[in-house]
């Protein structure tokens, strides 16, 4: 996937362009529906299909006390947006300066330097200084500026519109079913492996420990799930995430990969909730622990299956 960073890296694109616009976080069902109808309407219009988004979230920037946990760094939506077809990304650093552009001003910043076919946003999107800018006005511009706009209705369930606060919500309930079901796929976390204590290898279950710069997580315990590595290759994990109580260690998030040799540290991986074993326990002896492991071991081999 080709990134760019700023508007003035635009004119480096010789094919016009279809942008779906927002902020993405966890990728949920809403935002999928979003960028595939971007997809679709790129391909009818003879244009390159594009996602626009910011780093970090404008929450951040405009109002820390308000900003939520963030569901996806930058990087976990890169690799999504891949997954879902995209080859082309805008990540714009979103800054107080960049705050201030109206909505003129921003829309100008993009067709001043492209081709710009088509905008597509979802339900009631804002933006522009003070968010001021809205749908109406965004086709306002594009009739000016000769591109077209697509707003998506909302994607609901049976509890209504799906949306990263319900995700945020049902994670920290630790309603993994109920978060699958707004994301459209399992929760993950996407992050390097860095190098640990090598206490599993010493008990016998060797785990890689990833260092997220994702802020919301499931609760605290072990957890059957599935990594995907780099090369493409997916392994079944038993997943512990929370303190260390038997081996008075601080908190860790690390997976032992079932069938998996090798040395990951450095690379990066998406690790994969399926569902909760149990939670975080203190045993009294490390023969209780191994014991303990090797069946959450086992139970991650029945829940999770691949093929």
């Amino acid at each position: 996937m080709r990134v760019l960073h700023d508007f003035a890296e635009l004119p480096s694109l010789p094919h016009p362009l279809a942008m779906a616009f927002g902020v993405f976080d966890g990728v949920h069902r809403g935002h999928v529906a979003l960028i595939e109808a971007v997809l679709q309407r790129a391909a009818q219009m003879g244009a390159v299909a594009m996602v626009t988004t910011f780093d970090p979230h404008p929450r951040k920037v405009l109002a820390p006390e308000q900003a939520p946990l963030i569901l996806t760094s930058t990087d976990h939506k890169l690799q999504i947006f891949s997954r879902l077809g995209i080859n082309l990304a805008l990540v714009l650093p979103f800054t107080r300066q960049l705050s201030l552009l109206t909505p003129e001003d921003f829309i100008t910043a993009i067709t001043s330097r492209c081709e710009l076919r088509l905008i597509g946003v979802g339900h009631r999107w804002a933006f522009g200084h003070r968010r001021v800018g809205n749908v109406a006005m965004l086709e306002q511009l594009g009739r000016s500026h000769h591109f077209q706009v697509m707003e998506l209705d909302p994607v609901t369930d049976e509890n209504g519109v799906i949306s990263s606060t319900r995700v945020r919500q049902a994670l920290s309930e630790g309603r993994l079913d109920v978060v699958k079901n707004l994301l459209g796929r399992h929760f993950s976390i996407y992050a390097p492996v860095v190098w640990g204590e090598g206490r599993g290898r010493e008990l016998g279950f060797p785990t890689m420990n990833l260092q997220p710069v994702s802020e919301k997580f499931p609760p605290a315990g072990v957890y059957a799930g599935h990594a995907l590595l780099g090369s493409g290759r997916a392994y079944k994990a038993a997943i512990h995430i929370g303190p260390r109580p038997t081996v008075d260690a601080g908190p860790s998030l690390e997976a032992h990969l079932i069938g998996f040799e090798g040395d990951l540290v450095g690379q990066m991986v998406e690790l994969f909730f399926w569902e909760k074993i149990r939670d975080v326990s203190k045993f009294e002896s490390l023969e209780d622990l191994v014991g303990q492991i090797r069946k959450d071991v086992e139970c991650a081999m029945k829940i999770v299956n691949l093929d």
